[in-house]
C-alpha cells in the first residue's frame, strides 16, 4: 500500500471569515516535498499567509501552478457556524471528506499547530472507523515544516478566492482549480 503525508491546516474558526475551511497537502515523497515546500515557500516571505505581502501571494500562487512536483491538495469548505458550533467535530468530518479521496493509501497525517496527544489519538480513531487508513497521526509547528506553512498559504488563498477579497489570488487561485492542483470538495 502506498504510504502518502498529508499535511492539514483550517481557517475561520476564529477570524471574520464566512467561512470555516480544511485543506490538506498529500505527498508521496516525504524528502523530495520537504525540499520542494522550502523552495516555494520562500516566496511567501512569512509564516501566515495574512502576513504575505500581496505581490508575494501572487509570485507564489504561480509558482504553485508552475512546479512539476507531484502533490494533491484537496479543500472542504463549510458555511460559517453560529457561535455554538463545535469546529473539533466541523474539523474531523471535513478531514474524512478529504481523506477518502485518498482511497487505497496508508496516511500519515501531520495536524498543524499544538495538538494534546489525546485528541491526536481520537482523531486516528475517528478516521480508522470511518474506513480511511491512517498509519500516524502527529502534530507540527508550523515555524519549522514548510510544508504546513503551504497548506496554510493554500487555505488563505482559497480563503480570499471564496470570499471575493482580491482580484489577482482570484484570478490565481481559478487556474489552479481549473489545472486540478486545488481540489474544493463539496
Amino acid at each position: 500500500m502506498q504510504r502518502v503525508y498529508c499535511y492539514t491546516d483550517e481557517s475561520g474558526q476564529d477570524t471574520k471569515s464566512k467561512i470555516f475551511i480544511i485543506g490538506v497537502l498529500a505527498v508521496e515523497n516525504k524528502d523530495e516535498a520537504e525540499k520542494w515546500a522550502g523552495q516555494l515557500d520562500s516566496h511567501k516571505k512569512a509564516l501566515k499567509w495574512y502576513k504575505t505581502h500581496y505581490k508575494n501571494k501572487i509570485k507564489f500562487l504561480q509558482e504553485l501552478a508552475q512546479t512539476d512536483f507531484l502533490f494533491y491538495i484537496y479543500v472542504r469548505i463549510f458555511p460559517k457556524a453560529t457561535d455554538g458550533q463545535d469546529y473539533n467535530q466541523l474539523f474531523l468530518a471535513g478531514l474524512k471528506d478529504i481523506l477518502k479521496e485518498l482511497k487505497g493509501k496508508e496516511i500519515n497525517l501531520i495536524i498543524d499547530g499544538k495538538v494534546k496527544r489525546a485528541i491526536l489519538l481520537q482523531t486516528g480513531s475517528f478516521l480508522r472507523r470511518g474506513g480511511i487508513t491512517v498509519n500516524k497521526v502527529t502534530n507540527a509547528d508550523d515555524k519549522k515544516v514548510p510544508l504546513i506553512r503551504i497548506i496554510d498559504a493554500v487555505v488563505g488563498a482559497v480563503r480570499d478566492y471564496w470570499e471575493g477579497e482580491n482580484r489577482d489570488v482570484i484570478k490565481e487561485v481559478k487556474a489552479l482549480l481549473k489545472m486540478g492542483k486545488i481540489v474544493i470538495l463539496k
